[in-house]
């Protein structure tokens, strides 16, 4: 439900009310949209947080962090416009509750069904990103079946996302590979607390199902999840104890990769580890950004 127009100017404020398959309500969710100069229609970003929202709406009182201000300032250089949902707003969640945290891409999914009929969005032309919570949060765009027959059933839209690239994501926990009609990018930093090693075995999971150069996936070298070059391991709460077994979700169980099957309890009791890392000095962010940004580019009729 939208709660006020949106058809206005760049930094408008979307409200609507989607369903939270997990937590069994609906949220009050607040995005905002920044469109380049122009009268479009132009291709749309949609940029999902992560679990730190250290940034500000440049109007309202919706947050994000810094990965999805970067997309925005280099999504709107490119002329896309973009869109930043606050998927934690009036909620009361701190960075370390990850097992509370809601099915995000039902929000993402209601917002490009929202937004694909906004006169300046070209609706054929719409990409998903997201970093850390929001780069796992964009894994869930890789499958349909697997979604569809799980607790973590979404609503169906008829707008297909363009291409995905899901940024620092777990991948710890990871759907069972299928075939999926749009490309991937995944993004990971060599020296990350969320090590590469299962975003990789993904990588090859899905590319054993899928064309020759339908999934990519790039390696910042010397960055760490952040992508900043001083960063240090620190205390906290992550969803990265099973890079080398990761949890695999399929229709009816959850299993680790080398077949032992185990419960949604459980498989987070094995995964989340105080294992954490610090913000830095982000300057590898914009590189990182810069690869996502010409991917979606790339793949724009």
């Amino acid at each position: 439900m939208i709660l006020f127009p949106f058809y206005i100017q760049a930094g408008e404020i979307i409200k609507f009310s989607p369903y939270d398959v997990k937590l069994k309500k609906n949220a009050d969710i607040i995005a905002e949209l920044h469109l380049p100069e122009g009268s479009g229609p132009f291709p749309l970003i949609i940029t999902q947080h992560g679990s730190t929202r250290n940034q500000d709406f440049q109007n309202g009182n919706g947050k994000t962090d810094d990965y999805s201000i970067e997309i925005v300032k280099q999504g709107l250089e490119a002329g896309f416009a973009v869109a930043t949902p606050d998927s934690f707003y009036h909620m009361n969640i701190s960075p370390s509750d990850k097992i509370n945290f809601p099915i995000a891409m039902s929000f993402g999914v209601e917002l490009k069904d929202i937004l694909s009929n906004h006169p300046k969005i070209d609706k054929n032309n719409i990409f998903y990103t997201g970093f850390s919570f929001g780069g796992t949060t964009s894994l869930i765009s890789l499958t349909n079946e697997t979604v569809q027959l799980s607790q973590y059933q979404l609503a169906q839209s008829n707008i297909q996302w363009k291409a995905v690239a899901p940024v620092e994501a777990s991948c710890n926990f990871q759907f069972k590979p299928e075939q999926i009609d749009f490309k991937v990018l995944f993004v990971q930093g060599s020296e990350s607390h969320y090590e590469p090693k299962p975003c990789i075995y993904y990588h090859d999971q899905l590319s054993n199902l899928n064309l020759d150069d339908q999934i990519e996936i790039i390696i910042i070298e010397d960055a760490n999840h952040y992508f900043s070059t001083d960063g240090k391991i620190t205390k906290g709460v992550a969803a990265n104890g099973c890079k080398d077994n990761p949890v695999i979700i399929t229709e009816n169980e959850w299993m680790f990769a080398d077949g032992v099957v185990t419960t949604r309890k459980d498989a987070f009791k094995s995964c989340l580890t105080d294992r954490a890392g610090n913000r830095g000095n982000l300057k590898k962010l914009p590189i990182a950004v810069k690869e996502v940004v010409s991917f979606f580019i790339k793949n724009t009729d």
